[in-house]
């Protein structure tokens, strides 16, 4: 395995293409974080991947009723075509936000081999 390729939880081995982390709520000048403020930081994190597959992990992500978890964590995964029969794509990705209280408990490989989600059943193929 090369340095940027990591080892899911289901044994599939993933490429990462691209790593971010945020925190969401810095910045805020006026009022406090609600339902509201939420949803639009979701949605403009979404709206970054121009349309292209985004699976947003919402288990967990919040502290409380209107507190999202302080870390926005954003990676592009790729990896071999998911049921690819007859060989027509190059590849395939997926797109996943979550939110996390800490980012120092765990490597980035970890993190992610960590996620509790079914990349071959999100995945979209591509082709160059």
């Amino acid at each position: 395995m090369n340095y940027r390729e990591i080892k899911l939880a289901n044994g599939k081995v993933v490429t990462l293409e691209r790593f971010k982390m945020e925190f969401i709520y810095d910045g805020i000048l006026v009022g406090k974080p609600n339902k509201e403020m939420n949803d639009r930081i979701i949605s403009d994190a979404i709206k970054k991947f121009n349309q292209n597959k985004v699976l947003v992990l919402m288990n967990d992500a919040y502290t409380s009723e209107d507190l999202l978890k302080p870390i926005m964590i954003t990676v592009g995964l790729t990896s071999q075509p998911i049921n690819d029969n007859d060989e027509m794509f190059d590849g395939s990705y997926l797109n996943i936000i979550w939110f996390s209280n800490d980012f120092k408990t765990n490597s980035i490989d970890k993190m992610i081999a960590n996620l509790k989600f079914d990349y071959e059943g999100e995945a979209k193929n591509y082709e160059f």
